[in-house]
């Protein structure tokens, strides 16, 4: 091997050694194409929201954007920065259903409680427990679900 040939060499592992580095610095794993993020600039209150197209270490290209002004952002301009963040639906169902059937069977409790007739008077009354908790239970199931969504922050450093 000629000390070109070697020199040649050293200056191309350089060069793909710098920039992987610089690649692997800049990217945060959740920027990645096609998602969903809103920022802010400067001092203003305003957050857009829009879809990404790439991220590098220095900028947002963004895919579109209705709110924007331009497609090209600064990561020195941007801040309270955040990637849409889908949960689990399934398990925020759950959990809704179990809160809501908790209270729903609260409730029924108290109505039924509530009654004060004689006998077969109050009778009925006790159906309102059971239909409490199935109905508090529905209602906390879809308040999961439809709220199974969060903003996920993203700190620049």
């Amino acid at each position: 091997m000629t000390p070109l040939t070697r020199v040649f060499h050293i200056s191309l592992l350089a060069i793909a050694l710098g920039s992987a580095s610089s690649r692997a610095a800049a990217q945060d794993p959740r920027l990645r194409a096609g998602a969903t993020i809103r920022f802010g600039t400067g001092t203003s209150d305003t957050l857009y929201v829009g879809q990404l197209a790439r991220a590098t270490a220095d900028s947002l290209f963004l895919q579109r954007c209705v709110t924007c002004g331009r497609l090209t952002y600064s990561r020195i301009e941007v801040n309270r920065l955040a990637v849409f963040h889908p949960a689990h639906r399934g398990s925020r169902f759950l959990s809704g259903f179990g809160y809501g059937g908790l209270a729903g069977l609260g409730l029924g409790l108290l109505a039924a409680k509530s009654c004060h007739g004689i006998g077969d008077e109050c009778d009925g009354g006790i159906l309102l427990i059971p239909i409490g908790g199935l109905l508090g239970g529905l209602v906390g199931g879809l308040i999961g679900y439809l709220t199974a969504n969060s903003w996920e922050p993203i700190t620049h450093h």
